[in-house]
């Protein structure tokens, strides 16, 4: 696979005397959104470097478009459809923290970290409550031998 740059759109039109339209560039992709729907983009380039957005085939709005990528978990603003050159030399926080931002889950680490929070703390109480589990079973052993003893005494 080769890499693909350019500075704008028109860049990938052909410059050649033919207008035939099935030689219209595009990029077609399908993803599967959060309702688990499968939904087909597909983006075309005119001759004038416009791009016309599609949607399962049919003509969409950019706004809903990106929308709809975005329903997938895509974030159009992270350049997650390619990997970017500039990505492979990052070091393992910055692929980490670009990984978060490209998945979506970098909006999601406040909630992530108030549950591992939480989780924390009632593994915290489970082993004090253990702890006091094991104190109190210790302590009716020790009451029951003293009992036998008072007992044998008694006797």
């Amino acid at each position: 696979l080769e890499s693909v740059r350019a500075e704008s759109a028109k860049d990938f039109v052909h410059r050649g005397k033919s207008r035939d339209k099935s030689r219209i560039p595009f990029v077609k992709v399908s993803l599967i959104n959060g309702e688990d729907q499968v939904l087909e983009f597909k983006r075309e380039i005119k001759d004038d470097g416009k791009t016309v957005e599609f949607i399962n085939d049919k003509k969409s709005k950019f706004r809903d478009y990106i929308e709809n990528v975005k329903s997938c978990g895509i974030d159009p603003d992270a350049r997650n459809f390619l990997i970017q050159q500039s990505i492979i030399n990052k070091s393992d926080h910055e692929l980490a923290s670009f990984f978060e931002r490209m998945s979506g889950s970098l909006k999601l680490r406040a909630e992530y970290t108030n549950a591992f929070k939480k989780r924390n703390q009632a593994e915290e109480a489970h082993a004090q409550e253990a702890e006091i589990r094991q104190s109190i079973n210790r302590k009716k052993t020790s009451l029951k031998e003293q009992k036998k003893e008072a007992q044998q005494y008694e006797s």
